[in-house]
C-alpha cells in the first residue's frame, strides 16, 4: 500500500494528496500528517467504528495518532440508548481523545417549537445538532493551536456511496468552504466512500473494537441513526418502535400536538399501530 506522503525537512506540513484507492476495501484517505487535526467524527455506528480504525492505522504509521480526536455528537434519547457510551469506549480503546458536542435544544423540542419534522429537502437536525455543534469544536481545537497560523483540518466522516443516491454524488475529499474561515482550513474526507457494507463488517471483524458493536444491530437495524429517523424506511421505523415503544409513542403524541405527520405519507401513529400488531418487518436495507 502506497502512502503518497513525503517528509519536510523545513517542519511545514506536506501538501494533502489523495490516495485514490478503487472498491476493494482499503480506505480512501490523503497524506495525515498534512493536517493538524485529524477529526473522526463517530455515531458509535458501524461506519464511525470502521473508519476509526482505518484512521487510527494510517495515522499511527505516519507518526501523527496524537493528532485524531474523535468528536460524538450527542443527540439525547432520541438516540438509541448507550450511544455516547460506546462512542466514547471505542475511541478510548485506540487511546484518543473523545469530545462530546450537544446543542442546547434537543430534537424534540426543537420540533415542537418549530412545529414541524425535518425532512430530506430540510434537514436541520443535520445541521442544528450536529454540524453546528462540531464546527464550534473545530473552532476550539483550532485554538488550541495557537502556535500555528491557520491550522489544516480534516474532518472524516464516515459516509458510503452505497447508502442512498445523494451520498453517492459527493466527493470524497474536498475543502469545506462553509467550514473554513480565517482561522482554520477544513477538509472533509470520506475514507469509506467507495466500500460496500460487507467491507465495513470485515474491518470490524478483524479490528480492535470487534466486541464494541452496539446491540440495534443484533437486533435487526441497519443503521445506528436517531431511533427514528425521519429518512429511515417504512420497515425500519416499524423495528424501532418494536425496540422502543415507549419513545415511540412520544413521538406519536408530539406529532398530534403539533399537527405536522412524522413523514409526508406516513404519520407515527400508523407505525405505532404496526408495531403493536406484531409485523415482522424485513429491515434488509435503508433504501425504499
Amino acid at each position: 500500500m502506497t502512502i503518497l506522503c513525503e517528509s519536510s525537512a523545513t517542519g511545514v506540513l506536506p501538501e494533502p494528496q489523495l490516495n485514490l484507492f478503487g472498491d476493494d476495501g482499503a480506505p480512501l484517505l490523503p497524506c495525515l500528517r498534512a493536517y493538524d487535526i485529524l477529526l473522526v467524527n463517530s455515531s458509535a455506528g458501524k461506519d464511525s467504528q470502521a473508519m476509526l480504525d482505518c484512521v487510527y492505522e494510517r495515522a499511527s504509521a505516519q507518526g501523527v495518532a496524537d493528532r485524531i480526536t474523535v468528536v460524538h455528537a450527542d443527540l439525547g434519547d432520541v438516540e438509541w440508548p448507550g450511544t455516547r457510551e460506546l462512542a466514547e469506549a471505542q475511541a478510548n480503546r485506540y487511546g484518543v481523545r473523545f469530545e462530546v458536542v450537544a446543542a442546547r435544544e434537543g430534537l424534540l423540542e426543537r420540533t415542537e417549537r418549530r412545529g414541524m419534522w425535518p425532512d430530506a429537502a430540510r434537514r436541520w437536525c443535520t445541521s442544528d445538532l450536529k454540524r453546528g455543534p462540531i464546527r464550534t469544536l473545530m473552532t476550539r481545537l483550532a485554538l488550541e493551536l495557537d502556535h500555528i497560523d491557520r491550522p489544516r483540518i480534516l474532518n472524516l466522516m464516515g459516509l458510503r456511496a452505497q447508502e442512498s443516491p445523494a451520498r453517492a454524488k459527493r466527493l470524497p475529499l474536498v475543502i469545506d468552504d462553509g467550514a473554513s474561515s480565517g482561522r482554520r482550513e477544513v477538509t472533509t474526507c470520506l475514507p469509506l466512500f467507495h466500500w460496500r457494507v460487507e467491507h465495513v463488517w470485515d474491518r470490524i471483524r478483524s479490528g480492535q473494537t470487534a466486541d464494541l458493536v452496539h446491540p440495534a444491530y443484533a437486533a435487526g437495524m441497519p443503521r445506528l441513526s436517531c431511533s427514528f429517523c425521519v429518512l429511515a424506511p417504512t420497515p425500519a421505523l416499524i423495528k424501532a418502535a418494536q425496540l422502543r415503544p415507549d419513545k415511540a409513542r412520544e413521538y406519536a403524541q408530539l406529532e398530534q400536538r403539533i399537527g405536522h405527520s412524522f413523514k409526508a405519507n406516513l404519520t407515527m401513529a400508523q407505525i405505532v399501530r404496526a408495531a403493536e400488531a406484531g409485523e415482522n418487518p424485513d429491515v434488509t436495507s435503508w433504501l425504499g
